[in-house]
């Protein structure tokens, strides 16, 4: 049912996290005559940060989060590579949280009888994240939108939420996105994962179907 296909493709999602390439390649791609002054705290600072942000569970993963905004506010002239590194970082970070807050929602709208206020969250939720992911390809992306339109379709359907309007703009929106389905090279494996071509099956019928 959907509740389980959705509990089986939000866990695929969560299993990624930010992926950090070694940080002592950044660190040996900066020419000694070139490297800016550092004293010691910064030193010590920058290896705290690179110990973090190497290990990929999720403690430290938090943690890389909060180092690498404190190394840009503390130490912004602590080299070019390490701050655009650190900005990368950052904007991960905050990637990440976005779509675990609307795995959440998702979660809880389908983890009991439908509740208009539980569906406004899920669509404020999916909201947040596409103001970051600007990506219409992106796995992710394309999940929310997918999800929204189908959340708002079961609500209305089951006469707990009446804004039509809104949900036709989902709905519509939707419909386009997933118009045609092709993966770039660098999606391909995680379209797989997230269940995107039986999504795309059921967000045209349904959203049609809506919509008529």
């Amino acid at each position: 049912n959907m509740q389980n296909f959705i509990l089986i493709t939000t866990l695929a999602m969560l299993t990624g996290t930010v992926v950090l390439k070694p940080l002592n390649a950044l660190a040996q791609s900066t020419p000694a005559q070139n490297a800016p002054t550092q004293d010691e705290k910064q030193i010590e600072f920058i290896q705290t940060w690179h110990g973090v942000c190497s290990k990929k569970d999720a403690e430290n993963h938090e943690k890389c989060c909060q180092l690498s905004k404190e190394l840009i506010d503390k130490y912004p002239d602590a080299g070019k590579q390490f701050i655009d590194y650190a900005k990368g970082v950052i904007g991960r970070c905050a990637l990440n949280k976005a779509k675990q807050k609307f795995v959440s929602a998702l979660e809880a709208f389908y983890a009991s009888e439908r509740d208009a206020n539980k569906l406004e969250a899920l669509f404020t939720a999916g909201d947040d994240y596409l103001e970051i992911d600007k990506d219409p390809q992106s796995p992710t992306h394309l999940f929310i939108v997918a999800h929204q339109s189908l959340a708002g379709q079961r609500a209305v359907k089951t006469a707990v939420y009446k804004n039509l309007d809104r949900v036709k703009t989902y709905a519509e929106r939707s419909l386009q996105a997933f118009e045609t389905l092709n993966p770039p090279e660098k999606y391909k494996k995680e379209y797989t994962e997230y269940n995107l071509f039986i999504l795309r099956d059921e967000t045209l019928a349904n959203m049609n179907q809506y919509l008529g």
